[in-house]
């Protein structure tokens, strides 16, 4: 039997390269230089066409009413004898105050920028925590029981003071503007 092996053949040997006339080169030259025109016409007419859509778009927004800038509040003052934290004016940001030791904060401790540019709350004072001596009771002699000190009755320190039972020998004064920034106290008379 005879077999017969499936080998490929062999690839087809180039031949001797052959080179183009003149007329063909130009003819591809040619043919180069058209695909490139119209390549170049469709740049062209893409660009013209995002130019047209970007213009109409500035004027659109040009025509819009402007934005309208942010609300802010005007700005807050610490109190006399007291201090601000907070340095934003803008809606919905908070400022605080507090006061300095012997001042009791009268008026809002927080207040917030509202979206109309007003505080919410009002307006925070300090006012000077001032002793009557003369209203306290000596201890003993109104039926509470005395402290002693070498066999003398003393005064007893005041209870805390609380806004829904302020204590009639305490009272809270606010420091008015022409009033020196000094501490000044009531001295036992």
């Amino acid at each position: 039997m005879s077999s017969v092996s499936a080998r490929p053949s062999p690839a087809p040997r180039p031949s001797k390269q052959s080179c183009l006339s003149r007329q063909q080169l130009l003819a591809a030259i040619r043919q180069m230089q058209q695909l490139l025109k119209g390549q170049e016409t469709r740049f062209a007419e893409g660009l013209r066409v995002m130019r047209s859509r970007l213009s109409t778009l500035h004027n659109s927004l040009a025509k819009a009413a402007p934005e309208p800038p942010p609300v802010s509040c005007p700005a807050l003052q610490a109190p006399a004898d007291g201090k601000k934290f907070g340095t934003k004016h803008l809606v919905e940001h908070e400022v605080h105050f507090a006061c300095e030791p012997g001042f009791q904060l009268l008026g809002s401790s927080t207040r917030t920028c509202q979206p109309d540019g007003s505080w919410s709350g009002q307006e925070p004072r300090c006012a000077e925590i001032t002793v009557d001596w003369g209203h306290l009771p000596v201890p003993g002699t109104d039926g509470s029981p005395g402290v002693e000190r070498d066999g003398r009755p003393c005064l007893q320190p005041p209870a805390p003071l609380r806004p829904d039972r302020p204590d009639p020998a305490v009272q809270l004064r606010p420091r008015l503007p022409h009033e020196r920034h000094g501490r000044q106290r009531a001295l036992p008379g």
